[in-house]
């Protein structure tokens, strides 16, 4: 963000033209209420200066396309870049990534609304308010994750920030009900199915050791020994090389497996989720934490939910850290050189 004369003035983040990018008209209507508030009237060229300094990327670029004259001229430089910026051309471009426009696993109900907002106005432009706010709605809704936008429709919001404002309660709460939808420890499948506990362990590592793969492959076998169908066992990684290591070892057995960002809409009676490697994956503490993607990951069971992971690493999340402490309560977390003791004496 910046602001001119020693950020006294409002703050106005500088333009780039790209899908982030609010419509230009509306981010040069910004920029001209700031200047109307400086106590002397520029001239054009500190205009256009000021202007220029506030372009980045593609924008800035296309100034270099005017001559030193034209540079110092504002309207022209306005002009040129809403014949760019607002031409049929970009506005076709707009209307493309509007129709793939999708909220992603782990982007907020804050990110995305301003998203969709600058994409709808640029595939709009030129159209009357009026019109354009509808739109917006209507997209807005339309391209919500399917158990937000079921709740969004029922209050029935009839403008674009009242269907924000209901989305992110939404998100809000889903991401608190992540803890109470885990199954209960203590149920079972059937008279043959073991009890479902949150598993750590205590070194989790995929890169060069098969050693460790071998406590997620006696969860599963202990469970197809006690007569669980392979097509009710699911097998869910937050990396991708998790991933790929198991892959092998889920086709042999019959067990799905699939990536948090690639399992939404799917569901199994018994789902085993694979969370951190070792103990230096809080890099990723975002990824990892993500309102979002943890309510994909931990709805996906039935019956029966089982996670893996390194659980020191867990608990300094904040989010994760409630369904450490769930688990704690109920007795529920378990090292994994206890793995057999779920399935009894074999």
């Amino acid at each position: 963000l910046c602001s001119p004369e020693g950020g006294h003035s409002p703050r106005i983040t500088p333009f780039s033209g790209d899908g982030e990018s609010p419509q230009f008209s509306i981010w040069l209507r910004r920029l001209e209420d700031i200047l109307r508030m400086r106590a002397i009237a520029p001239t054009s060229e500190q205009k256009a200066n000021f202007l220029v300094g506030y372009l980045d990327g593609v924008a800035r670029e296309k100034i270099e396309e005017l001559s030193l004259d034209e540079r110092k001229d504002f309207d022209r430089i306005v002009a040129h870049l809403k014949n760019y910026f607002e031409s049929p051309q970009q506005r076709n471009m707009a209307r493309q990534l509007l129709s793939s426009c999708r909220q992603e696993i782990g982007e907020s109900a804050t990110i995305f609304p301003n998203r969709l907002l600058n994409l709808v106005r640029a595939a709009t432009s030129g159209q009357d308010q009026a019109t354009q706010k509808e739109r917006v709605l209507e997209e807005f809704v339309a391209r919500l994750p399917p158990d937000i936008r079921y709740y969004v429709k029922l209050d029935e919001p009839v403008t674009f920030e009242q269907a924000v404002n209901k989305a992110q309660t939404v998100e809000q709460l889903l991401a608190e009900a992540t803890v109470d939808r885990l199954i209960n420890p203590t149920s079972a499948l059937s008279s043959s199915t073991p009890p479902v506990q949150a598993l750590q362990t205590r070194h989790v590592r995929f890169q060069n050791s098969t050693d460790d793969s071998s406590v997620y492959q006696a969860l599963v076998r202990g469970m197809l020994e006690q007569s669980v169908d392979s097509s009710s066992i699911a097998l869910i990684t937050f990396y991708k090389e998790q991933h790929r290591c198991l892959e092998d070892f889920a086709k042999e057995t019959g067990i799905d497996i699939s990536t948090v960002d690639s399992v939404q809409g799917r569901e199994r009676d018994v789902v085993i989720l694979l969370t951190t490697k070792t103990d230096s994956d809080l890099d990723a503490s975002e990824f990892l934490d993500a309102p979002r993607r943890m309510n994909v990951a931990l709805t996906r069971c039935r019956h029966g939910q089982m996670v893996v992971g390194h659980r020191p690493s867990l608990a300094r999340l904040p989010q994760w850290r409630r369904v450490i402490h769930w688990a704690l309560d109920r007795m529920a977390v378990i090292p994994d050189a206890d793995v057999q003791r779920l399935f009894g004496d074999q």
